[in-house]
């Protein structure tokens, strides 16, 4: 129970004393974007590697001669694909133009 309260008492001191200034805060914001950037990036790449892997799949399945699977397995792709740069266009303008 002693240890709790020294706990609590010392968050209440760290609460009190530590006001960030505006040049804290700024590298925080500059931090804190530079992560979600990598997450992004990292997405981006992932979804890469799945659209290469689906690509040769549907190659596979065009030369085992089903059109009409493969098409469809092309369109649904191409949707995704564009969907998926949408949103990470609109994630990266968000975080570029936040403040």
């Amino acid at each position: 129970m002693g240890k709790i309260i020294r706990t609590v008492r010392l968050c209440r001191m760290l609460e009190i004393h530590w006001k960030p200034d505006t040049g804290t805060m700024a590298l925080i914001i500059v931090v804190v974007k530079v992560v979600i950037i990598v997450v992004v990036v990292v997405v981006v790449v992932v979804v890469v590697v799945v659209v290469v892997v689906v690509v040769v799949v549907v190659v596979v399945i065009i030369v085992l001669e089903a059109v009409v699977v493969a098409a469809v397995v092309i369109v649904v792709v191409v949707v995704a694909i564009i969907i998926v740069v949408a949103v990470l266009n609109s994630i990266i303008i968000t975080i570029v133009e936040s403040p």
